[in-house]
């Protein structure tokens, strides 16, 4: 993010831009990995990162920056192509998932019937709750 304002010199809106679409691909990152352990706080991370993506699109509003037609054009373009891009990609997404639906486990636990269930159990919730696998217990 620091280096946009080097490598983009005079116009403001593509430096905007830019830094936009870094922190956009940050959220979309973040979601894919979830770097933390805790569900609430990757949940956290990617809302504070949309707020500062928003406070800068606010800036540039209220700022009174002028842009260059070409620049505001380009800009509509990525924009309008980015959100049709990701609506029909959840839509595709969505409708991919209803057709095919998976009852597949990514684990299989079987235990002794007189002595092992609770540890079965436990090793289960701590699987699905650190690794997020699905895991099926006999």
């Amino acid at each position: 993010i620091c280096l946009v304002p080097v490598v983009i010199r005079d116009d403001t809106a593509a430096q905007v831009l830019a830094v936009s679409a870094i922190l956009l691909i940050s959220i979309v990152l973040l979601c894919l990995v979830r770097p933390w352990r805790n569900y609430l706080a990757n949940i956290f991370d990617g809302a504070m990162t949309a707020c500062i993506l928003l406070v800068l699109d606010c800036g540039l509003v209220g700022g009174g920056y002028t842009a260059s037609v070409v620049t505001t054009r380009v800009m509509s373009v990525l924009v309008v192509a980015t959100f049709l891009g990701m609506w029909v990609g959840l839509v595709a997404w969505s409708v991919y998932k209803h057709l095919n639906p998976m009852d597949v486990y990514d684990m299989f636990f079987c235990h002794h019937k007189a002595g092992g269930a609770a540890q079965a159990r436990l090793i289960k919730l701590m699987v699905v709750e650190q690794a997020g696998l699905r895991v099926f217990v006999d």
